[in-house]
Order: C-alpha cells, then sequence, then structure tokens
C-alpha cells in the first residue's frame, strides 16, 4: 500500500480494519469506562424486557453508553464546541475548566435553536457522576482498555452498535403514537449473516468487494519514479502529497 491510495493485496486490504471503529467488526476495544457502561446499559434493558408489560422509553431511567475520549478533538477545539448540548452547561462548565479548555461564547445555529426551545436546562441522557475528568490519556487499542462485542442490525442500512436494540415490550411514549421499536423495521442480524457482514470476511472473499483508496474507486491515476527508482502512485498532476523538488522535476 502506499500512502493509502492502492492496496492490491488482501493482507493491505486487511490493514483497513484498524481504521474502523465499530463498522463491520465483530468486537471493539473500549476504555474500562465506557466498557461499564455499556454492560449496565445491557442489564437495565434485560430488567425492562423481562417485566413483560408494555413500558415507555420517555420515562425510563436509561442512560447513553458515552464515552468522551471517541470525540476528543471536538471538546477540546476552542473556537467551536458543543459540549454545553451533550453534557449541559452546569457539567459541562465543571469539566472543561478542569480540561483547560477555553472555550468561546456559544453562537451556533444548534445551541440558538436548543435555547429557542428552552432545551439548555433540560437535562442530559448522560449518566450522573461518571464523567470526572475529560480528555484522559487513553488508547482504544494495545492492551489498555477491553473489548466489547458489536451487534449488527438491519434497517434501510447496517447499524453495528455497541448497545442492543429496544426490546419489543418498548415504545416511545405510553399511549403516543408511535409503535415499539420492532415495528420501525430494526431487525437484529443473526449469528450467520453477522458474519458475512464483516469487514474481513468481505476482503478474505474478494477484494474487488471493497475499495480501499481514491484508486481503487475511479481507477486513474498517475506514477512518478523517485531519484532513488521507486515508482511512486500519485493522483493528479497536482497530488499535494507529491514531495515539491520531485513535482518541480516532473513539471
Amino acid at each position: 500500500m502506499s500512502r493509502d491510495v492502492t492496496a492490491p493485496t488482501i493482507k493491505q486490504h486487511l490493514r483497513y480494519k484498524y481504521w474502523l471503529l465499530a463498522y463491520g467488526k465483530s468486537r471493539m476495544r473500549c476504555t474500562e469506562c465506557l466498557a461499564v457502561l455499556v454492560e449496565e446499559y445491557k442489564a437495565q434493558l434485560s430488567t425492562l424486557e423481562d417485566t413483560s408489560e408494555m413500558w415507555g422509553r420517555d420515562v425510563a431511567e436509561l442512560f447513553d453508553a458515552f464515552e468522551p475520549n471517541l470525540i476528543s478533538a471536538s471538546l477540546a477545539w476552542e473556537s467551536f464546541n458543543l459540549g454545553h448540548l451533550i453534557f449541559g452547561e452546569s457539567e459541562w462548565g465543571c469539566l472543561r475548566v478542569a480540561a483547560g479548555v477555553n472555550v468561546a461564547h456559544p453562537d451556533d445555529p444548534l445551541t440558538k435553536m436548543f435555547a429557542a426551545c428552552s432545551l439548555l436546562q433540560v437535562s442530559s441522557h448522560l449518566k450522573s457522576g461518571v464523567y470526572i475528568t475529560l480528555l484522559e490519556d487513553v488508547s482504544f487499542s494495545g492492551k489498555s482498555g477491553k473489548y466489547c462485542d458489536i451487534l449488527a442490525y438491519s434497517a434501510d442500512k447496517q447499524i453495528w452498535s455497541l448497545t442492543p436494540n429496544f426490546p419489543p415490550n418498548s415504545c416511545a411514549q405510553l399511549g403516543g403514537p408511535h409503535p415499539p421499536a420492532t415495528v420501525l423495521g430494526i431487525y437484529k442480524r443473526s449469528e450467520h449473516e453477522r458474519h458475512a457482514l464483516l469487514f474481513e470476511t468481505i476482503i478474505k472473499r474478494s477484494t474487488t468487494d471493497v475499495a480501499i483508496g481514491p484508486l481503487e474507486y475511479c481507477g486513474h491515476g498517475l506514477t512518478m519514479c523517485a531519484t532513488s527508482g521507486t515508482i511512486i502512485p500519485v493522483l493528479c498532476h497536482a497530488d499535494p502529497a507529491i514531495p515539491p523538488a520531485l513535482l518541480e522535476r516532473e513539471y
């Protein structure tokens, strides 16, 4: 593989799985915090399903299994930041100060919409007391963290998720117009179907079923010869990845 432009072999295609977080994967390495949240969420959902009575998701004490480190770059962005919409203004104020994030006064369209709908003070769906610090030095690969299984669902598109779909005895609101979750067209894939959809399975079956890099999408590229004699594939005459000296020599 050269600069992720083309991947002619199965081994090179398979390397792309390291760029995938959950899509097309059988499991995902999570932080310890996220792994605990996922297991607690599953346990809560299982308890609600075992009641066999219809329940409304609007009043159920469920929380989002959320890992801030997955969007650390966005949370550290000072000029445009939506942390206050994720955590709530009060908690976000404490978290960002502790993390040393100096955020300008929010003046974006989404915040204005939340304010107009009186939603800025509404409690978030995050579990209270979990997020003490932000932007920790964590790794989602290597020996740190914990593996969590990924579930595959089908709707109008593929859905790969750490958390299960709502059970059939749930509805958006008791007495409301929305049907139970299974009627919404979200169905869990069987183990056989899930395995067939895994990125690794598709690649090993045929590398022509997946395109990695722009040259495999469009197939129109150029080559240049470096001073060492190495052939370098490039996307076009003005490819910004071409070393300036080589670009000047060629053109």
